[in-house]
This record gives C-alpha cells, structure tokens and sequence, in this order.
C-alpha cells in the first residue's frame, strides 16, 4: 500500500511538472501510457483465455488417465471398450493439448 499511494503522487507530480513545461507533450505522454494500458490489457486477455483452454485440456486428459488407471482390468477383458475409449477420448485430448 505504501508503494501505490507514493506511486501515485509521484506520478500527479511528474504529471503536474510536465504540464507546466509542455502541455502537449504531456498530452502525447499520457496518450501513450493510456495506449499501453489498453494493449497489454488485451494481450493479458488473450493470454488468460489460453491458460483456461489449457486447463480445460488438462483435465480431460487427467480424466482420461483416471478413467484407464481405474478400469484397467475391464478394459484388459473388454478389447473393443479399450479400443473406442483410446480413439475417441485420449486420442482427441491429447492431439488438443
């Protein structure tokens, strides 16, 4: 908390400092950051919806996992079950991760 409030009043200083010397550089200054803001807050987006597919990948995976772990000895008795669940589950979730 200390940081962001003398973070804050140095930066209304600056800001106040800058526009006595050069209004419109000042104006192009805080144009600028208010263009950084709003691009890295769309990359940060982008990047949190890839963490979230990613995870949801994670998962089906680990339920794949658990679902051959717990019933290796039905699906060792029951080739074709074994068969469509490797093709249609894990092979799908692992080509998507």
């Amino acid at each position: 908390m200390p940081e962001l409030v003398q973070g804050v009043i140095l930066s209304v200083g600056v800001g106040l400092y800058l526009g006595w010397l050069s209004l419109p550089l000042l104006l192009i200054v805080m144009f600028w950051i208010v263009m950084t803001i709003w691009i890295s807050t769309i990359l940060v987006k982008h990047v949190y919806t890839h963490l979230t597919e990613l995870r949801e990948i994670n998962d089906n995976l680990y339920q794949d996992y658990q679902s051959i772990i717990e019933g290796r000895k039905e699906l060792a008795l029951n080739q074709h079950r074994a068969q469509k669940l490797y093709n249609d589950d894990f092979l799908r979730h692992a080509k998507a991760y």
